[in-house]
């Protein structure tokens, strides 16, 4: 009763018995699996627990765990006993950790992102700098191939493209 935010000596609304009262607070879109695994429990005795969302009477909302067992004496089931507990705090709790978990999951991929864009880079700066040595020195040479040579001879000129490519580099 008190889960359902009724009291005992309440008399069901518009002649409904307290079950039917009860399944009613169910979220219509789970009341059908509530049925059918409470008839499963009655007909063959098949336990269940489900997670629910339920609206009590006074139209607070929850989450609630509910359960149902059959009582077996000689072959025959003789009645049902149920349990409703109200796991609002820990699906609260279980969707926050998920939350937390994905947000977590989130940071390690930007921080593996952030990890690879800095390796890219360092690589890309040692390989420029490279680059900036071996070009140093191509300029150089072309340089002192230029203070050899007379300014008429076919390898002056050859020499010049090579230092002008080079100064654009």
């Amino acid at each position: 009763y008190r889960i359902h935010d009724m009291e005992p000596s309440e008399s069901p609304a518009n002649g409904q018995s307290f079950i039917e009262r009860s399944v009613a607070c169910y979220a219509e879109e789970d009341r059908q699996r509530i049925l059918e695994a409470f008839q499963r429990c009655v007909d063959q005795g098949r336990s269940y627990e489900l997670e629910c969302r339920f609206t009590t009477v006074k139209g607070r909302q929850l989450w609630v765990r509910t359960t149902g067992q059959a009582v077996i004496e000689g072959n025959r089931i003789v009645k049902v006993f149920g349990n409703i507990q109200d796991i609002t705090e820990y699906k609260k709790a279980r969707e926050a950790r998920k939350k937390s978990e994905h947000e977590r999951e989130d940071m390690e991929a930007q921080l593996r992102q952030a990890q690879k864009m800095e390796s890219v880079g360092r690589l890309a700066g040692g390989v420029a700098h490279d680059f900036n040595n071996m070009l140093s020195v191509i300029m150089g040479c072309s340089e002192l191939g230029l203070m050899k040579v007379d300014s008429d001879d076919p390898l002056y000129t050859d020499l010049s493209e090579i230092l002008k490519a080079a100064n654009l580099s």
